[in-house]
């Protein structure tokens, strides 16, 4: 992937919350640039919960989509992404290359390291 590939997919996966595989099966039908109220839209048989989803797109992210997208025909793919495998592989480059961590993400993740953790181990009381 070209680094404007790999810039347009990580801003587009941070924005929308899409995974590889949705992110992979985007056509350039998938979006609706035009007008004030540009979209995107993940197809059924590609999104995760196997439904059909239509989410919004800022108006900075759809310019630089627009601009990136140009002239590719309705039925082509935006992007040329990497197996799987190969896809974390690229991420965790990126990132060293940017200096950040790579961090897996889980639930527990997201809250302060403090007793208000719910996934913090709590010692048993002795008695």
């Amino acid at each position: 992937m070209t680094g404007e590939q790999r810039f347009c997919v990580y801003r587009l996966a941070v924005r929308t919350g899409f995974r590889s595989n949705e992110l992979r099966n985007l056509k350039r039908a998938s979006f609706d640039l035009a007008g004030t109220d540009p979209a995107v839209t993940i197809d059924a048989a590609s999104a995760k919960n196997g439904k059909a989803a239509t989410l919004p797109l800022r108006s900075d992210t759809a310019s630089e989509l627009a601009a990136f997208l140009g002239t590719k025909m309705p039925a082509a793919a935006v992007f040329s992404m990497p197996r799987l495998k190969n896809v974390v592989v690229l991420l965790r480059g990126d990132l060293a290359a940017a200096g950040l961590p790579y961090r897996r993400a889980s639930p527990c993740s997201y809250y302060p390291q403090g007793d208000s953790n719910p996934c913090r181990r709590r010692e048993k009381p002795v008695s």
